[in-house]
């Protein structure tokens, strides 16, 4: 599913329809997270990253968060953070340990 969303995405890219990029970047980066993927998640930085430069206001930011997800989440998957839901990962929750 990652690789199919990611080929939409660069594809919408092409095409300048950023909007449309950024949308099936997040359903790819989101996967690639699953996954574990970290060449996945270098790509869709990459392409959130060239996102954000084609865009401006709120899509903009949108492109920036997604790069920032993104990013993140390939720094936790290169030190071996697994997280244990989505929700909790997206709100880190599962960096702390209950001690």
């Amino acid at each position: 599913m990652e690789e199919i969303e990611f080929a939409k995405a660069r594809a919408a890219l092409e095409r300048g329809k950023v909007k449309d990029a950024v949308r099936h970047g997040w359903t790819a980066g989101i996967a690639a997270v699953h996954a574990g993927d970290e060449e996945r998640l270098e790509a869709v930085v990459q392409l959130a990253t060239v996102a954000r430069e084609r865009s401006s206001g709120r899509l903009r930011q949108e492109a920036e968060r997604l790069a920032a997800y993104c990013a993140g989440s390939l720094a936790d998957v290169r030190a071996g953070v697994v997280r244990s839901s989505g929700l909790g990962g997206l709100l880190r929750l599962d960096r702390f340990s209950k001690s």
